[in-house]
């Protein structure tokens, strides 16, 4: 059986969730002139590949499990330059269908091997008139200078913004009602908001609450009509992941003005950019309770921001109003300025918290 997110993964252009302007451009490609290669760029769980493998599918006609025509592959796995050949060689057959499709996904992990980023240089270049090339990159920034220019100087490019939570939202209600998970369907949409705001802007975290909540309900004995809040947040603790805890510690050590600890968290983080969300998260709960002077509900007492809420009251941790707001501006500037994937999001948080931490410890 497979999991929420392989199943309700969108396999069509019309079923695309966002990303709106970039299924336009995309459509337009496919009624008219075929590019020759595309670059995708966009945040982890943006959907680069689900884009391009809905592009193959609406250009062929067919899913890719059922096209020949289809390749592809994973550059953090295969970047060899003989991985790279045969990739060449299988761009030179005439296609079965409309258009023979090729997809190197995480395709920054390429440039590391100079060689191979190099053999792809001509035939991405002057593919033959049926083949198109899709590079799909979490990581723009390796784009922008060397082999990675060369490469995206010879393709289409397209940049995905994270999904907004009107995106998230609309994916949860297509999962609960396709799982006829009523016991989250309450009038208000109140608890599948509570899973949006838990799943840190990304469309793969929020199918997998989704199905540890329907994990949850299928082994309850006796089956309530509607799920508790009180349960949701406790099941959400429990699907918690380890770059929750190192927010708290990054946001506790900043507001701590502790820049070394700072940057010893950024070092350990995976995913930058859904890093950065979490921790404007917290900042903008932090500020908002302290604003109101308490509860409001509008204001999500997730696990994590309960936690860091009490790290901050242990240690008698107490910033000003000021010193929230700063860190909050600073924070809101960094996430505008790794929205344009020029520069790596982890070095621009790194500068941006030591801006942060001298400005507002003086």
């Amino acid at each position: 059986m497979s999991s929420f997110h392989t199943k309700y993964r969108p396999r069509t252009l019309d079923k695309i969730i966002g990303h709106e302007t970039a299924v336009t451009r995309l459509r337009g490609m496919v009624d008219g002139k075929l590019p020759s290669a595309l670059l995708i760029t966009g945040p982890t769980s943006a959907g680069k590949t689900t884009l391009a493998r809905a592009f193959a599918t609406e250009v062929n006609g067919k899913n890719i499990e059922q096209q020949q025509d289809y390749k592809e592959l994973n550059a953090a796995d295969q970047r060899g330059i003989d991985d790279m050949r045969e990739l060449i060689r299988i761009s030179k057959f005439r296609p079965m269908n409309r258009q023979r499709i090729i997809v190197i996904d995480e395709a920054q992990q390429l440039l590391s091997n100079k060689v191979a980023a190099m053999a792809l240089l001509k035939p991405i270049e002057e593919p033959a008139s049926s083949t198109t090339w899709i590079l799909c990159s979490m990581d723009p920034s390796k784009f922008a200078s060397g082999d990675g220019k060369a490469l995206a100087n010879r393709a289409k490019q397209i940049v995905l913004e994270p999904h907004s939570s009107s995106d998230l939202l609309k994916q949860a209600l297509r999962i609960a009602k396709g799982e006829r998970m009523n016991y989250v369907l309450d009038e208000e949409r109140t608890l599948l908001k509570s899973v949006v705001r838990a799943s840190g802007g990304e469309m793969r975290t929020l199918a997998n609450v989704m199905e540890n909540l329907s994990d949850y309900y299928n082994g309850l004995e006796t089956k309530p009509k509607m799920l508790s809040k009180d349960v949701i947040t406790k099941i959400l603790a429990s699907s918690e992941s380890s770059d929750d805890a190192l927010a708290v510690n990054m946001m506790v050590a900043l507001y701590s003005f502790k820049f070394a600890q700072v940057q010893k968290c950024l070092i350990d983080v995976g995913d930058g950019f859904s890093f950065l969300r979490k921790i404007l998260g917290i900042s903008r709960f932090y500020l908002g309770i302290t604003v109101v002077e308490g509860n409001h509900p509008k204001l999500w007492w997730s696990p994590t921001n309960r936690d860091f809420v009490n790290r901050m009251k242990k240690l008698g941790i107490k910033p000003n109003l000021g010193q929230l707001a700063a860190v909050h501006e600073g924070l809101v500037e960094t996430s505008s300025k790794a929205a344009s994937f020029q520069v790596d999001t982890l070095d621009l948080l790194s500068a941006s918290c030591y801006r942060i931490i001298k400005s507002t410890s003086a």
